[in-house]
C-alpha cells in the first residue's frame, strides 16, 4: 500500500516539474493526487489498525473528521511545494524565507491537529488505539516527506 502512495507522489513530481503549471490544472491535478493517496491511506489504516468493534463505527466518525481538516493543511502544502519550485533556482531572497516561515507554520499545524485528534481517539475509543492512530499518522508523513524529499531538486 505504500508503495501505491509512493507512486503518487512521485506522479505529483512529474506533474509539477514543469513550472508553468496554471492555477486550475494545479487545482485538479492536486485534488487527483488527494484522492487517491486519500483512498490508499485510509485503506493502510483499516489494514493496521486494531479497533475495538463495538468502537469501529465511532473511530471511522473521527477518523473522517481528522482525515478533512488534515486535507485542507494538505491543500496549503501543495501550494507549499508549487511556491518552492516556482523559487527553485532564483535570487529571491525574501521569497526563501516567506516559504520556510510558512512550511514550519504547516509543520506546527499539522502537529496540533494530530495532537488533538490524538487526544479524541484516546478519550472516545481507547488508549492503544490512539498510540496506533498517532504512530500510523506520524509513520505516514515521515514516508511521504521522504519521498517528496527524494524527489525534490535541492536549491542552489
Amino acid at each position: 500500500m505504500m508503495k501505491t502512495i509512493s507512486k503518487v507522489i512521485l506522479a505529483i513530481f512529474f506533474t509539477l516539474g514543469s513550472k508553468t503549471i496554471y492555477a486550475q490544472q494545479f487545482k485538479q491535478e492536486a485534488d487527483l493526487i488527494r484522492s487517491m493517496i486519500g483512498k490508499e491511506k485510509k485503506e493502510f489504516v483499516q489494514y493496521y489498525m486494531s479497533i475495538p468493534n463495538e468502537k469501529n463505527s465511532e473511530f471511522w466518525n473521527i477518523y473522517n473528521q481528522y482525515e478533512t481538516e488534515r486535507q485542507k493543511i494538505g491543500s496549503a502544502n501543495f501550494r507549499l511545494i508549487n511556491q518552492y519550485l516556482t523559487l527553485l533556482n532564483t535570487n529571491n531572497e525574501n521569497g526563501y524565507k516567506k516559504l520556510v516561515v510558512d512550511i514550519t507554520a504547516s509543520d506546527s499545524k499539522s502537529d496540533k491537529l494530530l495532537k488533538k485528534y490524538y487526544q479524541k481517539v484516546e478519550k472516545d475509543i481507547s488508549p492503544q488505539t490512539a498510540l496506533q492512530f498517532f504512530q500510523l499518522e506520524k509513520y505516514i508523513k515521515a514516508r511521504i516527506t521522504y519521498q517528496l524529499y527524494q524527489q525534490v531538486l535541492f536549491a542552489g
